[in-house]
């Protein structure tokens, strides 16, 4: 019995047949063409935003953020916020590119309306710590030198008078170490702002549509002239039998 070479047996009919390979990729590449040209196209907007020294959680976690815009704007478009470190961006999607860039506006001037009056609370609390401290600084300050001339003027009252004084002058310190951190504070206080916007275009992926419509019809080729192959040595076999 000659021995047979299955294997190259299916490799000389694949080569026989090539031109059978170009067929089926060539129309599974004008099928996802069609779908593409027959899909509507579709936008994105987005704005994203620097946080700056703002620590509301309110308008820095992005699930709070969505519920506290909704809460004041409505819409029928696609609305969600994402966030890393000190940087959050509105997304709204949709098909009318208009629609998109009105709704995408909209969000924005809240939000930020929101974060800059957050902004500028948080400066003017901290300024009023700081102002408070100074104060306060001036009448610890005030009571040592009265605690001074009241210990040089009654012998009597000396350990007393030096007593308030170390107690002051301890309080004093801690004292200004908290002005010290609140004035460094405020110096390093970093604004909030809108860093981007824009409305575009979502990627279809056309290129790679059909990239995979090529590969699967090329596939889809050789299984079938596989199969072929297998049918024609099938009925050769039924034939001799």
């Amino acid at each position: 019995m000659k021995e047979r070479f299955v294997f190259y047996d299916y490799l000389h009919f694949l080569w026989i047949k090539k031109l059978w390979l170009l067929p089926l990729p060539a129309i599974m590449i004008i099928v996802a063409l069609v779908f593409n040209s027959l899909s509507e196209p579709s936008y994105n907007g987005q704005s994203t935003f620097y946080t700056g020294g703002v620590e509301k959680d309110s308008l820095g976690k992005p699930h709070l953020v969505q519920a506290v815009l909704l809460k004041d704007i409505e819409t029928d478009q696609n609305f969600n916020v994402t966030a890393v470190p000190n940087l959050i961006t509105l997304h709204v999607n949709g098909l009318d590119k208009q629609k998109v860039n009105d709704v995408l506006g909209k969000f924005t001037d809240a939000y930020n309306k929101k974060i800059i009056k957050a902004a500028n609370e948080e400066l003017k609390s901290i300024e009023v710590q700081l102002r408070t401290l100074k104060e306060v600084a001036k009448v610890k300050e005030n009571t040592m030198e009265f605690a001074k001339d009241w210990g040089s003027e009654k012998d009597e009252s000396v350990e007393l008078a030096l007593y308030l004084i170390s107690k002051e002058e301890e309080e004093s310190l801690e004292n200004a170490a908290e002005i010290e951190v609140l004035e460094k504070e405020l110096s390093n206080y970093e604004e909030p702002q809108l860093l981007t916007t824009s409305v575009l275009e979502k990627d279809t992926y056309v290129k790679s549509n059909l990239i995979i419509a090529f590969i699967a019809g090329v596939f889809l080729s050789f299984v079938l002239l596989t199969l072929w192959k297998y049918i024609l040595d099938a009925r050769r076999y039924k034939q001799n039998d």
